[in-house]
């Protein structure tokens, strides 16, 4: 385990010098190399415009050196930033605690850019992990993880964390869309094409071979319909020739895929070619399931038992489209047969789903980010208590 071979070796054992008293102004410390033009930036900006900061000031310790606009505008909106990415942990730790941070937010898990080994040393008194990474982060020195009771199950996950887990009302993190996004398309792509696409935006290396044959049997099943995917660097000779002989291996009809390279540019255009989105399993999408959403275009989830099985079925659940959620890969199958078969159906749930996400709780930032301080004030009420019966 991550943590016992590198963590827990670590902590920083002085004692807090901090003011107990469970009610006073609190100081938040956010630690993410993410604090920049990255999916976690458009669900931390809508956290911090909406979060009542007249009982807590908040912090950013930056980890990557590298700043832009996003970096900037985020800088504008908080108490005090940190660029940390030239301090060692010891000598990060050192500022958080000279900061006097009293709920620091670990908002990577193990995904690039992470200190987690900084949280190891236990600057602050309260620490928690959310958004970044849909699991734990095997550290003790951690005490909670944010979720909510879709993505983790109550009495489930329990036993798969070294945190407490602490699940939000209602969603655990809401979407916010970019300002560049386009409008959805009026006519879904069945209705100029004369077949359905389904599509997969995806990361390549979340899809697995499971996952591969279920969409080939999709294929299989309804010999008219395309599958359209983006791949990164598919355009080089050599990624193309890989991801070829996989998606053959796995029994799909490589003339009826089109792939597409990943681009930042343009990107959402290509949610216009696309009637029904498929998702991976068993690692779901996150942001680029809200992405779809706003986009217009359903998507077919799997659900499983931990949350990277289960961001997908928390997406549709938040909006009421749950029926798109599937239990088992057969069902999965027959749930995107059966919206790929009923054309009026199809047009029915396309219709107003953007509206549909705006109204839900995905992007109801007030609520969330009550949710989250309301989270942070017990947590370190919950400090205080134990810190003054021990």
């Amino acid at each position: 385990m991550f943590g016992t071979r590198f963590a827990d070796p670590l902590p920083r054992l002085r004692p807090f010098a901090k003011d107990r008293d469970p009610e006073r102004r609190l100081r938040i410390g956010l630690v993410s190399g993410d604090l920049c033009t990255h999916a976690v930036a458009r669900f931390i900006e809508p956290f911090l415009e909406h979060l009542d900061r007249s009982s807590m000031d908040v912090y950013a310790y930056m980890t990557h050196a590298h700043e832009d606009d996003v970096s900037r505008r985020l800088s504008t909106m908080l108490d005090g930033w940190r660029n940390i990415s030239g301090l060692d942990d010891d000598a990060a730790a050192d500022l958080i605690e000279a900061d006097a941070i009293d709920v620091l937010v670990d908002l990577s898990g193990h995904s690039s850019g992470h200190r987690l080994l900084l949280f190891a040393r236990k600057p602050a008194p309260v620490q928690v992990t959310w958004i970044g990474h849909p699991a734990t982060t095997g550290l003790r020195a951690i005490d909670y993880r944010l979720t909510d009771a879709v993505h983790d199950l109550p009495s489930v996950s329990e036993d798969l964390h070294t945190e407490t887990v602490w699940r939000l009302p209602g969603v655990s993190a809401t979407y916010q869309a970019r300002g560049d996004i386009p409008a959805v398309r009026g006519r879904p792509p069945f209705e100029d094409n004369g077949y359905v696409t389904f599509g997969v935006l995806n990361r390549f290396e979340k899809i697995s071979d499971l996952t591969l044959e279920t969409w080939a049997g999709i294929l299989h099943t309804l010999p008219d319909a395309r599958l359209f995917m983006v791949v990164a660097n598919v355009g080089e000779s050599d990624i193309l020739a890989q991801v070829e002989e996989r998606l053959a291996r796995a029994g799909l009809p490589l003339d009826r895929i089109r792939l597409h390279p990943r681009v930042s540019t343009g990107y959402f255009e290509l949610y216009h070619q696309i009637d029904i989105a498929l998702d991976s399993f068993p690692y779901n999408g996150g942001t680029t399931s809200c992405d779809t959403l706003y986009m217009g275009v359903p998507f077919v989830a799997l659900q499983g038992a931990s949350a990277v099985e289960r961001a997908g079925v928390a997406v549709l659940t938040a909006v009421g489209l749950e029926e798109l959620a599937a239990e088992t890969p057969e069902a999965y199958a027959a749930c995107a047969l059966s919206l790929a078969r009923d054309p009026d159906r199809l047009r029915e749930v396309r219709s107003g789903l953007r509206e549909r996400m705006i109204a839900s709780s995905l992007m109801d930032h007030a609520r969330l980010a009550a949710h989250v301080g309301e989270a942070f004030r017990t947590m370190w009420r919950r400090w205080v208590d134990a810190s003054r019966a021990a």
